[in-house]
């Protein structure tokens, strides 16, 4: 009896050390060394400096970067294992913008964003533009700023040494060491601390348009529609991708000509990811790729004139130079000063209508048009 209740005892006793040793195990898997790494991010490229930003690294053999949302935005110090790497950030987090959508953001070089679609009361984008899909009205992109990082190593002989100095700190520290031997290992963290500059630049581009109209002052309202503009653009590329969408100019203002009062322009802008497919220059484009419909409402409030300009080789292109990190100027003009594109017709206006204003403004609610395209 003796000898089977020793028996019973080793064996509950080889149980509990199987058992506390398949609990170690895991603890000390979970432990992965790692160095400091500190973003240095400079942002004077961009219209200001964020409240925020996203940090996306991306490590060779894993299949989901690790994500860091901030608010320090200039000098962050993260730790990361050893391993090769890739890196870029945004601006903000992707859930604080309302005129993109963020796709593939877990996969580096296949990140892009999307312009969101918004609805109109009176354009209908056209159904017969494509086969495979239907173009829909993007929405006027937000500034948002990328950042990108020269691809890094963390050795292992880095994450050695950093450990060592990190090892021998935190020993002298709870030791009350003199503050000398506690700034030395200080400064050796520092040596073996991996630093990673980068510079912010906004994604955006804008687009300006210009028709010259003789007899102007007929002009109540004016709004318009651009087909054929960028639709998606790859973060980690810095090029916009294809697709496409229309957007709408609504908001216009006129300029008289001095010499002859009748005589003008009038002028819209709007942001924009720029042109499909990462074109930058329009030599031997398609007129077709791009068209500019203008509604045009008379100051009698009834006579509405439709026009339309094949624009797709008219862009003239250049690189923003405002300070702000855009990336492109996109220019169009129908006409010239002496030379309007449009001659407007005189209209009767009945008493106590209206002539044209300053600013355009756009129509009553109750007008609702459709424009083919």
């Amino acid at each position: 009896m003796r000898k089977l209740r020793s028996y019973v005892l080793m064996l509950l006793a080889a149980v509990v050390l199987a058992a506390t040793g398949c609990e170690r195990r895991p603890m000390e898997a979970d432990y992965v060394p790692t160095v400091r790494v500190i973003v240095k991010c400079d942002w004077q490229y961009f219209c200001e400096e964020p409240t925020g930003m996203t940090m996306y690294f991306f490590r060779d053999g894993e299949d989901t970067p690790r994500v860091i949302s901030t608010s320090q935005v200039n000098d962050v110090a993260v730790n990361l294992p050893a391993g090769h790497w890739r890196m870029f950030l945004i601006n903000q987090s992707v859930y604080e913008f309302s005129s993109y959508e963020f796709f593939s953001m877990n996969k580096y070089a296949q990140a892009f964003v999307r312009l969101a679609e918004i609805k109109s009361n009176w354009y209908v984008p056209s159904k017969i533009k494509s086969i495979s899909k239907e173009t829909f009205i993007g929405h006027d992109p937000e500034h948002l700023a990328v950042a990108l990082a020269s691809e890094f190593d963390i050795t292992h002989e880095m994450v050695d040494h950093y450990q060592s100095a990190y090892y021998e700190y935190k020993t002298r520290l709870k030791s009350k060491a003199p503050d000398s031997e506690l700034d030395y290992y200080l400064s050796a963290m520092d040596e073996y601390t991996y630093v990673i500059p980068v510079t912010a630049r906004d994604i955006i581009s804008t687009v300006r348009a210009r028709i010259y109209i003789n007899n102007i002052r007929s002009l109540r309202s004016v709004r318009a529609a651009l087909t054929g503009m960028a639709q998606n653009f790859v973060l980690t590329k810095d090029r916009t991708d294809e697709g496409d969408v229309d957007q709408l100019l609504e908001s216009w203002v006129v300029e008289f000509d001095e010499e002859v009062p009748t005589r003008g322009y009038i002028e819209s802008q709007v942001t924009t990811l720029g042109l499909p497919n990462g074109v930058t220059s329009v030599e031997g484009r398609a007129p077709e790729l791009n068209s500019l419909g203008l509604n045009m409402l008379m100051k009698d409030g009834k006579t509405l004139l439709k026009y339309d300009f094949l624009v797709g080789h008219k862009f003239q292109i250049t690189k923003d130079e405002s300070g702000l990190g855009l990336r492109l100027n996109l220019y169009l003009q129908e006409g010239y000063d002496k030379d309007p594109v449009i001659t407007l017709p005189d209209v009767v206006v009945e008493e106590g209508g209206g002539g044209f204003k300053a600013d355009v403004v756009d129509w009553e609610d109750e007008i609702n048009v459709g424009i083919p395209i």
